[in-house]
């Protein structure tokens, strides 16, 4: 293989570009629908490449509903974060709970 050939493949973080390719992917016509090969090709990678980052569809959506959890968490901490004048533990509650119902809406 050329040396031009070994560099068309180069993604500086290959996971992260399949992981946001298989976001958009859910979003377009449903996880049960993707596929990593088609994500690989999406991407612009070979179907290998792809499977020495995950070893599956599976271990792709684990990422992937990972990404979605450490969203929700970043989401809820910055609302809450703006209502600094929450008190106790119930208001806490509500608040988190608000933030929660608007990031799924």
């Amino acid at each position: 293989m050329s040396e031009t050939a070994k560099r068309a493949y180069h993604h500086g973080d290959l996971s992260e570009a399949l992981i946001e390719q298989a976001v958009a992917s859910v979003d377009a016509v449903g996880a049960e629908h993707v596929s990593l090969r088609a994500v690989a090709a999406a991407v612009g990678v070979s179907p290998s490449a792809a499977y020495h980052h995950f070893a599956d569809k599976e271990a792709l959506m684990e990422a992937v509903s990972a990404r979605g959890f450490v969203q929700l968490d970043q989401f809820i901490l910055c609302q809450v974060s703006v209502n600094s004048d929450v008190e106790g533990p119930l208001e806490l509650l509500r608040h988190s709970a608000n933030a929660y119902i608007s990031f799924a809406v």
